[in-house]
Formats: structure tokens, sequence, C-alpha cells
């Protein structure tokens, strides 16, 4: 074998193993971003429960308004069973923000006539 053919051999290996250290990388940087963001949301849900926790009446409304609209939910989706679901942003004059919003459209929604009402929660 002539040096030629040792270096291409070599940095084919050198190209594969770059390329094997990218994929690792970007695993690692995907794992942190997700466990940020759930941080972030955990963050948010304490604060919103510090908030509520003081007041004995707004935490029994949020705990009956939570059984039944996870009642309702179930509910629904039994008898919906939407086809496709989408993450959308709503601009808030009043709050001066972007919402976030699930938008959830049930199957056969572009063929149907028929006009939905919107759902805000």
């Amino acid at each position: 074998m002539s040096n030629k053919y040792i270096f291409e051999i070599g940095g084919a290996i050198g190209l594969i193993g770059s390329l094997i250290f990218v994929g690792i990388e970007i695993r690692q940087n995907t794992s942190a971003v997700r466990s940020s963001a759930q941080q972030a949301i955990s963050e948010q849900i304490t604060e919103l429960y510090y908030t509520i926790a003081p007041d004995e009446r707004l935490s029994n409304l949020l705990s009956r308004m939570k059984s039944l609209f996870l009642f309702i939910l179930v509910l629904l989706l039994d008898i919906i069973q939407a086809g496709t679901a989408d993450k959308v942003q709503i601009y808030s004059v009043s709050m001066g923000k972007n919402i976030p919003a699930l938008v959830v459209l049930p199957d056969h929604y572009a063929q149907s006539d028929l006009h939905f009402n919107t759902l805000l929660l």
C-alpha cells in the first residue's frame, strides 16, 4: 500500500469520527434544552400554586376545575377523535405578548362544509 491510500483511509476514519462526535454533541444539547424547558415550566407552575395556595376558596375552586376539565377533556377526546393537532401563537393586546395555543382539528375537517365553534381555555 502506498502512503496516499494510508492517508485517505486515515482521513476517512477521522471524518467518520468527527461525524459521530457531532452527533453525540447534538444529542446532549437537545437533552439539555429539553431539561431547561421542563425546568422553566415547573417553575411557572410552582409560582402559580404559590399564588393560589394562600387563598383556600381559590384552591378549592382550582381543584374542582381541574377535575371537571379532565373529565370533559376525556369525554370530548372520546367523542371527537381528533385527527390533527397544531401549536400556534395568539397575540394578546391586553397582555402585550404571544400566548401559545393548541389547535385540534377533527378528521375530515378540510372536506367538511360544517363550521365549528372556537373554544378558548
